[in-house]
């Protein structure tokens, strides 16, 4: 699943991400600081009762304050840790 709000980089993503018989493949056209849309349209494709890698990379430095809350939004989603 990749998130961008740059329409330009989704023509790039529409292009280039194909899913395959190992794996679905996907983007969401959504703001980051969005958690809920962000959410609700990768969840069309994500189980988050299974394991989900969370993966923000070069972007919590854009988010300021935010950033702690946005990120709890996401984790709360995913499905705990195994131990």
């Amino acid at each position: 699943m990749y998130v961008d709000n740059d329409p330009i980089v989704l023509r790039h993503a529409e292009a280039l991400l194909r899913g395959s018989a190992e794996g679905t493949t996907d983007y969401v056209h959504a703001d980051v600081r969005d958690p809920d849309t962000v959410l609700r349209q990768a969840g069309e494709t994500l189980d988050f009762a299974r394991p989900v890698a969370l993966s923000l990379v070069a972007l919590t430095h854009y988010l300021g304050d935010e950033a702690h809350q946005l990120l709890a939004r996401y984790v709360d989603v995913l499905a705990p840790a195994a131990i």
